[in-house]
């Protein structure tokens, strides 16, 4: 027989493994027999990788593998690379200075209108290029090369700010950085693990994440991106570059839609939460 399950006395209900904490009996009177869904989760705490639920466009998982559990395999690579715990029993992919790793050109992944991105990465230096996104040849002045998304964290600084590019027109650069001014909200230090990402809307206002909240306002109307029929996904560099920091990379879940704010927290509670702790409402 079990107690009645109850309200924490520190607030509203938390979510528990698909149930809120209202709904799990807190123990149970017999020993050895089976634990409750509440203690289950406190024992397996650890950052999960991003999943299906929102029915990603494309998603990399990688847990010892460079193949997509949707979209294109990576299957090109330079550099030094390889995998790593990223948290105890969670792998990621390592990526070091001088590393690119890229996926071929697939049409599908080549987003010019509404759109989010969402990654779980860790940083190991102070980055200050790409860290992942789809675009051609860099430098080229042709519009088939064109970057039609890209994610980066910008050099050392506080507060450390996220930015998302792209070109429009033959190569002429858009982006959007979140507030460097002093008070304004910010990413944490390097060493940390997060969740990070934006979404672009179809009128091309973008929104970046953090932790499953927003990071600071949206942008203004911006161009959109243009053509980019050459782009390929590339982890740590555009196409004929390389990475200019280290960092892994655990996640990446590409979408053809702007994720609504509940997406975020939700796809949060689901991978960080259960390692950092959930955030309610």
């Amino acid at each position: 027989m079990s107690n009645p399950a109850r309200r924490s006395p520190s607030g509203p209900p938390i979510p528990i493994d698909g149930l809120l904490s209202d709904e799990v009996d807190n123990v149970s009177s017999v020993p050895g027999s089976s634990l409750t869904i509440a203690l289950d989760a406190l024992l397996n705490r650890q950052v999960r990788y991003l999943d299906v639920n929102d029915d990603p466009l494309a998603l990399w998982n990688f847990a010892d593998t460079l193949n997509a559990v949707r979209g294109p395999n990576i299957t090109t690579t330079t550099g030094e690379w390889g995998f790593t715990s990223i948290y105890p029993g969670v792998r990621a992919l390592m990526v070091n200075v001088g590393a690119r790793l890229s996926a071929p050109v697939t049409s599908s992944i080549i987003l010019t209108g509404a759109m989010s991105a969402e990654m779980i990465v860790q940083f190991n230096s102070f980055p200050i290029a790409w860290i992942c996104g789809v675009g051609g040849t860099v430098g080229s002045a042709s519009a088939a090369d064109n970057v039609t998304w890209s994610t980066v964290f910008n050099p050392a600084g506080v507060p450390r700010n996220l930015t998302t590019a792209w070109e429009t027109g033959s190569g002429s650069a858009v982006s959007f950085a979140t507030s460097s001014a002093p008070g304004a909200a910010a990413l944490p230090p390097v060493h940390n693990i997060m969740s990070i990402g934006f979404s672009r809307a179809s009128n091309g206002v973008v929104q970046p994440y953090f932790n499953g909240r927003v990071l600071g306002g949206p942008s203004g109307v911006l161009t959109l991106p243009t053509n980019g029929s050459n782009g390929a996904f590339s982890i740590g560099g555009q196409i004929g570059a390389v990475a200019t920091q280290s960092f892994a990379l655990m996640s990446v879940a590409l979408y053809n839609r702007a994720r609504p704010a509940s997406e975020w927290l939700a796809s949060y509670n689901r991978s960080m939460g259960h390692g950092l702790g959930f955030i309610v409402g």
